[in-house]
């Protein structure tokens, strides 16, 4: 339920206008906390996850701080076998700032209240692919987005608000 995420955040000290960066792969874990974020008024920007390997939670480190400078994150949720490397080996940097879904999830449930957004307000960021150096965050505003899910619906042929099983012809 995106109000208990809501509140759950709001137990951590994340407030509207927060960025935190999530690393996590494509699950309920991300859609939770992406969905929560948004509706507390904060706002997420998704990064792809680590890879493992020796050597890989010292770079990945560097990455993750370059993002959240890229930012201004003070939080970053990420899973926990990554999320311990980090506060291992980087308990001064990142790993002071490293949150795993079930610690988010293990919040007490504080004010569960909505925040409401107008279309042109900020919804999320989305980095740039970084072809031509450090990636960038775009702002996407709430209207942007609505507007893209209309249009990939158009795109795949579904008339807004039909069931799944119909598709135009």
């Amino acid at each position: 339920m995106v109000e208990d995420s809501v509140g759950r955040w709001r137990s951590l000290g994340v407030r509207a206008g927060d960025r935190v960066l999530l690393c996590l792969p494509t699950s309920w874990d991300f859609i939770e906390a992406w969905l929560g974020l948004i509706c507390l008024g904060a706002h997420p920007a998704a990064i792809a996850n680590a890879a493992g390997g020796l050597g890989a939670s010292s770079n990945f480190a560097d990455r993750l701080g370059k993002y959240c400078a890229v930012i201004g994150a003070e939080r970053i949720v990420i899973g926990d076998r990554m999320a311990q490397d980090l506060r291992d080996q980087h308990a001064e940097g990142v790993g002071r700032m490293v949150l795993t879904p079930d610690e988010v999830s293990s919040q007490e449930i504080g004010d569960r209240t909505l925040v409401e957004s107008k279309w042109d307000d900020l919804a999320f960021l989305q980095f740039t692919s970084g072809s031509t150096g450090m990636p960038r965050a775009v702002k996407i505003e709430h209207g942007m987005a609505i507007h893209n899910s209309y249009a990939i619906n158009e795109g795949i042929g579904r008339r807004f608000g039909a069931p799944v099983t119909e598709v135009a012809e």
